[in-house]
């Protein structure tokens, strides 16, 4: 089971790749903007894996091609 943003979600139906973006994923509190990493305090206590979430890219970064 992979947890996304709708954002995430459609990239995924257009690309196949589950794969987030930085300036939005800061907004779920499980992201740290300034390292860029997934939060592991906040996913310990969210029982979430980072497995569970998509790879993170920054705005602009290329994802893959159109289905």
């Amino acid at each position: 089971m992979k947890f996304l943003l709708i954002e995430d979600y459609f990239l995924h139906r257009f690309t196949g790749e589950y794969v987030c973006e930085g300036s939005l994923v800061t907004s779920t509190c499980y992201c740290s903007f300034k390292t860029r990493q997934w939060w592991t305090g906040m996913l310990a206590a969210l029982e979430v894996s980072p497995e569970q979430l998509p790879a993170y890219r920054e705005s602009g970064e290329a994802v893959g091609k159109l289905r």
